[in-house]
């Protein structure tokens, strides 16, 4: 059996399955519902990788995203991987040559908070110091 013949081609999205729009900040959204899952999956990319690194500071790419979930204005560290850990959730962010890149999935009642944790992480990150000295030496 071949997967063309295992899977059903309703089963996979399509073109005229996807929604797409662009918000104001210009930021393109594409939407991709399957009712038959009480979960959701989000992933985005912005043009923050490795490339843009300054000579003098190779990594730093890779270091703030991985700072970014470190701690934000209104959650600490800890706060953050519990509100994750209560919803049965997770959410996480990498570096790419070109790109810095999140993705998180969560039940679809728990979207909004996701939403708003990814918001924090990517607007409002603080890196705490002391977070900032553990990245840096399970970095080394």
């Amino acid at each position: 059996m071949t997967i063309s013949q295992s899977v059903s081609p309703h089963a996979l999205p399509g073109p005229e399955d996807i929604i797409r729009t662009v918000l104001p900040n210009g930021i393109t959204v594409l939407i991709w519902t399957n009712q038959t899952s009480p979960s959701v999956a989000f992933s985005g990319f912005l043009p923050a990788g490795s490339v843009f690194d300054p000579r003098e500071k190779l990594g730093l790419a890779g270091f703030t995203a991985a700072g970014l979930m470190r701690g934000t204005a209104q959650r600490s560290f800890q706060q953050i991987y519990d509100d994750q850990e209560t919803a049965g959730a997770s959410l996480g962010f990498g570096a790419s040559t070109h790109t810095i890149g999140f993705g998180g999935r969560s039940l679809a009642e728990d979207l909004p908070m996701m939403l708003k944790l990814l918001a924090e992480c990517l607007r409002q990150p603080t890196f705490p110091p002391e977070q900032v000295d553990r990245l840096r030496s399970q970095a080394m």
